[in-house]
């Protein structure tokens, strides 16, 4: 006599709700895979923006040639 349990013995209700626990675990994976992405691209984007001050940015065009020596001094002279 089965009972009403089926060929399972009752675990039908444990294996039904499998998927919801795998769905669970690739959302949290990919929750924090894309977390750790954005964390790492906005790290960068944050040493950008503490090197792009006037004083380094004409350093950044001096250093590239876009400036001579005397304007270089005389805007970072202007600058301060």
């Amino acid at each position: 006599m089965m009972y009403g349990q089926g060929m399972m013995n009752g675990m039908v209700g444990i294996s039904s709700f499998m998927w919801v626990y795998m769905v669970l675990l690739w959302g949290f994976a990919i929750f924090g895979l894309i977390f750790a992405i954005r964390w790492i691209i906005n790290q960068g984007r944050q040493e950008w923006k503490r090197t792009e001050t006037a004083h380094g940015v004409l350093a950044m065009r001096y250093a590239r040639g876009e400036i001579t020596e005397v304007e270089f001094e005389k805007m970072k002279k202007d600058l301060q």
